[in-house]
């Protein structure tokens, strides 16, 4: 009869500690100071008609690290490239095919404030501002353009765990501004500076809606 009750009483015991560490464990869903997020974005595209072919590639890495429980900075840098098989006229003459490059490279800082970080599904609201170059030439002529431009975003989104350390994202574009300044090379290898444009824009419609995974460390 002892031995059963002493039996009885471990198990009591081992039970009672099991429940205490599930109750203290720690969520693993959502966010908090000293976490490292990455997320990007990979595409590419293939056209061909008849003889005329394109293609593009574009990456964008991004790094983020929580600085508190709720806010957090971020990095993002992409590069895209694109050619194109094209008919332009040269100095007067019947159109030629010229083979179209295009580079773009971009730089980005944000800072996000999340609301309820430490839950399965949160809010954030975002605050960026960026720098692109891009450069397009026509191979075997003298012609390019050259744009350098600046912008600035405030944009919302949403945050939601599907496991521990993979979330899905979705931001929302609502204001933005953007300034170009384009430089442009004509067929004869002459320079010309083309006015700088200014762009501000308030409001959400289907090109300012990004999705995308992050992955917590």
């Amino acid at each position: 009869m002892k031995k059963i009750l002493l039996l009885a009483a471990i198990i009591a015991c081992g039970y009672a500690n099991a429940q205490e560490n599930v109750t203290e464990a720690p969520a693993s869903e959502g966010f908090k100071k000293g976490d490292v997020i990455l997320t990007g974005a990979v595409a590419f595209s293939g056209t061909k008609t008849g003889e005329i072919k394109g293609s593009s590639f574009s990456v964008m890495p991004s790094a983020g690290y929580f600085l508190t429980n709720n806010i957090a900075v971020g990095v993002s840098l992409g590069y895209g490239h694109s050619e194109e098989d094209v008919y332009i006229g040269l100095d007067s003459s019947y159109p030629q095919m010229a083979n179209h490059v295009a580079n773009t490279f971009s730089a980005d800082v944000y800072g996000r404030y999340y609301f309820t970080a430490a839950k399965k599904f949160s809010l954030f609201a975002q605050l960026s501002a960026g720098f692109a170059t891009s450069k397009r030439e026509f191979e075997g002529t003298n012609i390019e353009f050259k744009t350098n431009s600046f912008g600035a975003a405030i944009a919302p989104g949403i945050s939601y765990f599907l496991t521990s350390h993979l979330a899905l994202e979705a931001s929302f574009g609502i204001i933005n501004y953007t300034t170009y300044n384009p430089e442009n090379i004509d067929i004869y290898g002459y320079g010309a500076d083309e006015d700088t444009t200014n762009n501000f824009n308030i409001g959400l419609n289907l090109s300012n809606i990004y999705f995308g995974l992050v992955y917590k460390f």
